[in-house]
């Protein structure tokens, strides 16, 4: 996914599930937090983008190399290539939902323990699945727990040119 796709996406807050791909098994350091080795099948991050610029800005800078890392999230990225964004416009916490409905998939595992979580008593933000879910099957887990939750929206053209 380029960061130009990220101009497709709302100004608005809101959270989103970013899917990626191992581009090789190498292992890779992820600041102070340790070490992951990327394993065959999908990569789902959740985050929240509830401050100025909202979705739009936050997942631009995730589509992009960071030149000096900031997120957990920033180090993992050079090995992973996107594949979709899910997320929704929508000013509530949604977060914690999110997260418990990804951990939640079929075949779901914490792909480093605290990875993206420093604010958050989940387990992790990042979890590795071996294939990519159906987008129903997550937003029928986000209504079991939040009944009037929006729909998702998705984007996956242009997401990564490398």
């Amino acid at each position: 996914m380029g960061s130009r796709a990220a101009e497709r996406l709302p100004r608005a807050g809101g959270t989103y599930l970013l899917w990626g791909r191992a581009r090789d098994h190498t292992p890779v350091r992820i600041g102070r937090l340790g070490t992951l080795t990327p394993r065959a099948g999908w990569y789902g991050y959740v985050g929240s983008a509830l401050g100025p610029g909202g979705l739009r800005a936050r997942v631009a800078h995730h589509l992009r190399h960071a030149a000096r890392p900031r997120w957990h999230l920033d180090w993992l990225r050079p090995r992973l290539q996107w594949g979709a964004v899910w997320y929704v416009a929508d000013p509530r916490r949604l977060e914690p939902l999110w997260v418990a409905a990804l951990a939640a998939l079929p075949g779901a595992e914490v792909a480093l323990p605290g990875f993206g979580a420093s604010d958050s008593r989940s387990a992790s933000h990042l979890y590795h699945l071996p294939r990519l879910p159906a987008p129903a099957d997550f937003l029928h887990r986000l209504r079991q727990a939040l009944p009037d939750h929006p729909p998702l929206s998705r984007l996956t053209e242009g997401i990564d040119h490398a």
